[in-house]
C-alpha cells in the first residue's frame, strides 16, 4: 500500500489518502459500475483505465497504466470495495512496492516469532527451575504437595484411586559423617534418578526432605504400587557407590498408602509415614503397604 500516487496519476489528491492507503466517503448504489469507473478518470487524466466488477459490486478493481516522471511505464491498481454497513473505500497500491512491503512484513513477523519463542522457552526454563529440586531434578516439596492436593480433589470428584509412596534412605547420616556432604549429595542425586527412571510419565515425584522422597502413582491401588516400590528398592540397593576407594551400598525403606474417598492430604501422608516408620523398625530396606488396623485397600 502507498499514499503517494502522483507518478501514475498526477491528478490524484495525495492529501486525501490516509494510513494504509484507504479513502472513505464514496457512496455508490448496487449496479452503478460507471460511477465507480468514473472516480478514476478525473484523478488520472490521460492514463489508460480498465476495470473488473465483482459480484454485487462489492468490489471493483481498476488498473491505471501510465508513465512516471522518468518516462517509465508504471501500473497502479485502484481497488474500490464496500461491506454491507460501510461506504465504498478506495485503496491504491503499486505491485512492486506491495511485494516489498509483504516481504518486510513477513520478515518482521518471523523475527517477532523467534523473539517470542526464545522468551517463551526462557520462561518455561525459569518456571522449571523454580519448581524442581536443583540436586535431583524432581519436584520441590511445595510443588509436589500442590500436585498431590490436586490429585486428591480429582479422586473425590471422579472416584478414582491412587497410591502414595514415602521413601527414606537408610543410614544416610552415616554416609554424610563418614564420606562428607559431597558423597551424600551424590547418593541423593542418584536415588532421584533411579526413582524417575522407574515411573510412568503421569506419576509425580518430589523431594520433600533431606533424604526423603514422595511418589504419587495415580490409578494404582497400593498392592500394585507395592510392586513398583519394591522394584525401586531393589534397583537402589544394587547400585554401588565408590567413595574414597571404598564401595558402598545404600538402601531405602518405603511406606505406602492408597487414596480413600475421605482422605485429606494430611491423613494420606500420615498413613504412608506410619508405614515408613514400620519399615524402619522391621530392619529397613523393605516395603510396608498394609496393616491390620487400617483398611485402605
Amino acid at each position: 500500500m502507498t499514499s503517494n500516487t502522483t507518478n501514475a496519476c498526477p491528478g490524484l489528491p495525495t492529501g486525501s489518502w490516509g494510513g494504509g492507503g484507504a479513502y472513505s466517503g464514496l457512496q455508490f448504489a448496487a449496479g452503478e459500475l460507471e460511477k465507480a469507473r468514473a472516480l478514476a478518470r478525473p484523478l488520472c487524466y490521460g492514463a489508460r483505465i480498465s476495470s473488473v466488477s465483482h459480484a454485487g459490486l462489492n468490489q471493483v478493481d481498476i488498473l491505471i497504466a501510465g508513465l512516471d516522471q522518468a518516462g517509465q511505464r508504471q501500473v497502479t491498481s485502484l481497488r474500490l470495495y464496500r461491506s454491507e454497513v460501510a461506504p465504498w473505500r478506495a485503496v491504491v497500491s503499486r505491485p512492486p512496492q506491495l511485494a516489498i512491503a509483504l516481504a518486510v512484513a513477513l520478515t518482521a513477523g518471523l523475527f517477532a516469532y523467534v523473539i517470542r519463542l526464545r522468551q517463551y522457552r526462557l520462561l518455561v526454563e525459569v518456571q522449571r527451575r523454580a519448581s524442581t529440586d536443583g540436586l535431583t531434578g524432581v519436584l520441590r516439596r511445595e510443588e509436589f504437595l500442590a500436585g498431590l492436593d490436586a490429585a486428591l480433589a480429582r479422586s473425590r470428584l471422579k472416584g478414582t484411586t491412587g497410591s502414595l509412596l514415602v521413601l527414606d534412605l537408610d543410614h544416610f547420616k552415616a554416609i554424610n559423617d563418614r564420606f562428607g556432604h559431597a558423597a551424600g549429595d551424590e547418593v541423593i542425586r542418584k536415588y532421584g534418578q533411579h526413582i524417575g527412571a522407574g515411573l510412568r510419565s503421569g506419576d509425580l515425584v518430589g523431594r520433600v526432605g533431606g533424604e526423603e522422597f514422595m511418589v504419587l502413582l495415580p490409578g494404582l491401588p497400593k498392592y500394585v504400587a507395592a510392586e513398583v516400590a519394591d522394584r525401586l528398592r531393589k534397583r537402589m540397593a544394587a547400585h554401588a557407590f565408590t567413595f574414597g576407594g571404598e564401595t558402598v551400598f545404600v538402601t531405602a525403606s518405603i511406606g505406602i498408602a492408597s487414596i480413600m474417598a475421605v482422605d485429606t492430604m494430611d491423613s494420606l501422608v500420615e498413613r504412608a509415614d506410619s508405614r515408613l516408620y514400620r519399615a524402619k523398625r522391621q530392619g529397613r530396606n523393605c516395603v510396608v503397604w498394609e496393616d491390620e488396623v487400617e483398611g485402605d485397600f
